[in-house]
């Protein structure tokens, strides 16, 4: 059987550039099992800790010579998938999205 850890490690390794939640990975282990290897592998520089609860292995941009992080929107989208919210547009941009 495979280490949680090196599951974790190999799934955000083969998905660079993904954001992950805790709840991803819940089928590996109990929340304070995973809590305790995503604090760890963020210690160690191995993935990246975005906010509380959602973590990221960024990904290398060959062109830009450096790594590349998301946007607040996908950061914003990933929030509402691990609670249950509904993102929807208020004031200006709601506007926006009624002009012809």
């Amino acid at each position: 059987m495979i280490p949680i850890t090196n599951h974790i490690e190999k799934i955000m390794s083969e998905n660079q550039g993904e954001i992950f939640s805790i709840n991803n990975f819940y089928n590996l282990g109990t929340k304070n099992t995973i809590k305790s290897v995503l604090y760890r592998l963020n210690e160690e520089n191995q993935i990246t800790r975005l906010i509380d609860g959602l973590y990221i292995k960024a990904k290398y941009s060959e062109i830009l010579k450096k790594y590349s992080y998301p946007d607040a929107s996908e950061v914003s989208e990933k929030l509402a998938d691990k609670f249950p919210w509904t993102i929807a547009p208020t004031w200006d941009t709601a506007l926006l999205w009624q002009l012809p």
